[in-house]
């Protein structure tokens, strides 16, 4: 039979893209995501025990989120909170899980067979790394004319797929096979994605539901795209009357720290700790010299170049937060770690240690309450202390 021709496809760099999001939302990273967009900002341990996970574990989830290209999730001082993308990208799964039979609200994540409800709902859409598959969805997509789960898929030849998957990785300077195409599309037949019909495949209920998932997550991208576009192009407009445009800040930010963080350091640290924030302002790229606690082990007081991570700026956190960091940093570290009191460079989102401080903060200490311990920081303390 004659194959249909392609509906519109998205450029192959956002599907990969797309697809990198999609995969990176498995089970339990799904339900990280779930919680971090309610109204109030989760910390690690709180998520953690809401899914049943352990806090490293979570700790992976978040960075996952974080750095995806659609950026699902931003880490504030020890809390993390959605984006936009991170909300809408709920409501897109929830409508979809909700069609497949399965309520997000429902779930118990800490229940095995529960999970494996959401799993079923996902695979085959979160069980590769590779884009391959992602590529094969997109072909049957297109071809088959699925566009907002309205009609009724075409069914779209194995080799057609085939040609469309290699022209993809062609493009990525990468190669494929048509035995691996035809792997994917049998485990796409046997998660309930598609039915073959001889040497032709078409999308059913559940792999409708993926490929509309994966369009409307490129149609974010290339919306997150047009917004930076518009965004760059009006800072390059945005010029002096002698026509000299603003160097961005991040930049001048980054190597402004660099280089006056080498010039006065005593130690000679090299680099510093990033303070991630929810959101920014324009006087947080300004320099200032302030307060922190920095972790340094005992490895690293042997080796005074090494660079004591990570640090804790008293004048970021509450008395709460501060403890709950301390509390973390102990399960991690144990009692090898100190806490000292450094004078630190703080530029934008960075921070740079100094020289320790000579500050009277042993009282409130949280490294002090939890060993039960006063470590002193200096030769002068013990002195003191004698």
């Amino acid at each position: 039979m004659p194959q249909p021709s392609a509906t519109a496809s998205p450029p192959t760099d956002a599907l990969a893209q797309a697809g990198e999001t999609l995969q990176t939302l498995t089970p339990r990273t799904l339900a990280t995501l779930l919680i971090v967009v309610d109204e109030d900002p989760q910390t690690q341990g709180d998520i953690a025990e809401m899914i049943g996970s352990a806090r490293s574990t979570v700790s992976k989830y978040l960075l996952s989120l974080e750095e995806l290209p659609l950026p699902l999730v931003l880490k504030g001082r020890q809390r993390y909170a959605g984006t936009d993308a991170g909300r809408t990208v709920v409501g897109l799964f929830d409508g979809m899980t909700e069609r497949l039979g399965v309520d997000l609200e429902t779930i118990d994540w800490q229940t095995d067979t529960e999970v494996e409800q959401i799993a079923d709902c996902l695979t085959p859409l979160c069980d590769s790394r590779s884009p391959t598959p992602i590529f094969v969805l997109e072909a049957l997509r297109a071809r088959g004319g699925v566009v907002d789960l309205l009609g009724t898929p075409r069914p779209v030849s194995v080799e057609v797929v085939v040609d469309d998957v290699a022209r993809r990785h062609n493009e990525r300077g990468e190669r494929t096979t048509t035995e691996q195409v035809r792997t994917i599309l049998r485990r796409f037949e046997d998660a309930d994605a598609i039915e073959f019909d001889g040497e032709d495949c078409t999308l059913i209920d559940k792999g409708q539901e993926h490929a509309c998932l994966l369009h409307r997550i490129v149609k974010l991208l290339e919306e997150q795209a047009e917004r930076q576009d518009e965004h760059d192009g009006q800072r390059g407009s945005d010029q002096s009357e002698d026509g000299i445009q603003t160097e961005p800040q991040s930049s001048t930010a980054t190597t402004g720290t660099s280089r006056v963080a080498n010039q006065v350091d005593p130690r000679q640290f090299t680099g510093g700790s990033t303070l991630s924030t929810a959101t920014s302002s324009d006087d947080q790229t300004m320099p200032s010299i302030i307060p922190a606690y920095w972790l340094i082990t005992d490895t690293e007081r042997e080796n005074t170049a090494t660079q004591p991570v990570p640090g804790l700026p008293l004048t970021t956190m509450t008395t709460e937060e501060l403890v709950e960091r301390a509390t973390h940093l102990h399960e991690e570290y144990g009692t090898d770690g100190t806490l000292v009191p450094y004078w630190t460079l703080q530029m934008g989102e960075e921070l740079h240690p100094l020289e320790e401080a000579e500050l009277s903060l042993d009282a409130v200490n949280p490294w002090t309450l939890l060993t039960g311990t006063s470590q002193p920081t200096d030769d002068r303390a013990e002195g003191d202390q004698s």
